[in-house]
Order: structure tokens, then C-alpha cells, then sequence
């Protein structure tokens, strides 16, 4: 993606960040999803696009409210990539965070924002979180830009990096 400046981040998207994007590791009664060497994000997220994961085994969850809008949502994270973005994100502009994200995604939804989280290592950025969260809570005193351009790619291998 290109920022309004001339940044351009490429972003690496795999099928073992999709459990975490979800927020299916804070299900930990729903034994599907709780990853283990037998069970690896990639698998959840196999059995999740076989539908032999559904949401109706997600909701039995005591947990599930925890995520209960990260799953609502999550079919809007594509929208994100034609908003905003939040760069060199502050973490000590709110009050509690264990983002490691650079760079945040947002855009506003219903009566809050959604958000996706980008961090890096080793120069490879990728999808850290998304959430929703229904203020301005991580937006407020920070920097942004706009997006202006989108390519998306396949992957091929070579480690994406900030130009």
C-alpha cells in the first residue's frame, strides 16, 4: 500500500494469523481452537474454511464475548486498506496497550472504529490484531495519513518491507 507521503508498506498475510485476528486464542474452553503441536493456527484455520469450525461451536464459548466483535466485524478488515492509517504509533498516547503495531488501520464503523494492527520483525510486516473499539481510544494524539493506493499481490517469498 501507498501512503500519501510516498510510504509504501507491503504487508504479509498468512493463513496462521487468522486464529489471532479472530481472537480464538482467548477461547481456550473450545478445544478446536486452542492451538497445540497437534493443532496449529494453520490447521484452526483449515478447519475453519472446511466448516469443520463453526460459529455456532464459537459461541458456546464462555469466552465468546470476548471476541464477539472481532468475529462480527471481521468480514469488513478488507475496507480498511482504502481509510486511514495511524503511523509510528504512540503507545504511551493511551492508557494501556500491548500493540507492538508501527502502523494501525482504522476506519469508522457503527458507533466505534475498527482496526487493524501492523507490526514488524525483522522488516516483515504483518497483521498483528484487529479489533473494534467503540471510541476514539487508540486514534486520539495520534499521526495519520490517508491511503491512496492498494496492490495486492501473491506471495512469493521475499520478505516484505517498508520503502
Amino acid at each position: 500500500m501507498t501512503l500519501e507521503n510516498g510510504l509504501k508498506i507491503e504487508l504479509y498475510f498468512a493463513p496462521y494469523h487468522f486464529p489471532h485476528l479472530l481472537g480464538l486464542q482467548y477461547l481456550k474452553d473450545i478445544p478446536q481452537v486452542v492451538q497445540t503441536p497437534l493443532n496449529s493456527a494453520t490447521a484452526i484455520y483449515r478447519n475453519i474454511k472446511k466448516s469443520y469450525i463453526t460459529y455456532s461451536d464459537l459461541k458456546k464459548s464462555a469466552f465468546f464475548s470476548k471476541i464477539e466483535s472481532r468475529v462480527e466485524y471481521f468480514s469488513h478488515i478488507g475496507e480498511l486498506f482504502n481509510q486511514r492509517i495511524i503511523i509510528d504509533f504512540d503507545p504511551t498516547k493511551v492508557k494501556k496497550t500491548e500493540f507492538k503495531a508501527k502502523y494501525i488501520l482504522f476506519k469508522s464503523h457503527e458507533l466505534g472504529y475498527l482496526h487493524l494492527c501492523l507490526a514488524n520483525d525483522l522488516k516483515v510486516f504483518y497483521p498483528e490484531s484487529y479489533i473494534y473499539e467503540s471510541s476514539k481510544y487508540y486514534t486520539t494524539g495520534q499521526t495519520f495519513l490517508d491511503i491512496v493506493d492498494v496492490e495486492i499481490k501473491p506471495f512469493t517469498g521475499k520478505k516484505a518491507t517498508v520503502n
